[in-house]
């Protein structure tokens, strides 16, 4: 089936550039995208033919680990015909990207930030946790799948992504929210 008259699903851990990846497809694709739905409960409402992005995994699921339910998520998943699973290799910098986006950006996703102190408090462990565990639930839906895990250096760096096709203009380094180089606080 081609990608025109169907859906794209990104199941992405947080701060791995998922959100201009779906904005790179959406408009290659001419698709209405849909930014992290619940997919367990399809809410807010989305369609199948968008490009739809989730984070498999939330913080609350951490603090609450029986409302979790991945056999639900992977039968929603299976629901897609194009699916891309992404994550970072670097786990320090996802790491840092997420404590700077709860403890200063209050949550806004694409606030540029390079120089925020980086601090191995409670919610620093906590959040190492969380993404630790999301990491492990994209591992396994690659295992359960039989779907290779695509990688943000590697698709950001090589400007491409096996089998689609790429609006690029999201994929450009002034795009990066990380703006400074900094000595590493950790």
């Amino acid at each position: 089936m081609e990608i025109k008259q169907t859906g794209i699903l990104i199941v992405s851990a947080p701060r791995c550039g998922s959100t201009n990846l779906m904005k790179s497809l959406a408009s290659t694709y001419d698709k209405n995208f849909s930014f992290e739905p619940d997919l367990i409960n399809q809410y807010p409402k989305f369609s199948y033919n968008d490009v739809v992005k989730i984070v498999p995994f939330w913080e609350t699921h951490v603090l609450h680990t029986n409302s979790f339910r991945y056999n639900l998520l992977l039968e929603n998943i299976k629901q897609f015909n194009n699916i891309i699973l992404l994550k970072r290799k670097n786990f320090i910098e996802q790491l840092e990207s997420y404590y700077v986006m709860k403890k200063y950006s209050t949550g806004k996703i694409d606030r540029k930030w390079g120089n925020e102190e980086i601090n191995k408090d409670d919610s620093y462990y906590f959040f190492k946790e969380y993404l630790s565990k999301t990491n492990e639930v994209i591992d396994r839906l690659s295992a359960d799948l039989n779907l290779e895990i695509n990688y943000y250096e590697d698709i950001f760096k090589d400007k491409k992504l096996k089998n689609y096709k790429l609006d690029l203009s999201f994929l450009d380094s002034s795009n990066k929210l990380k703006q400074i180089n900094k000595e590493r606080l950790v």
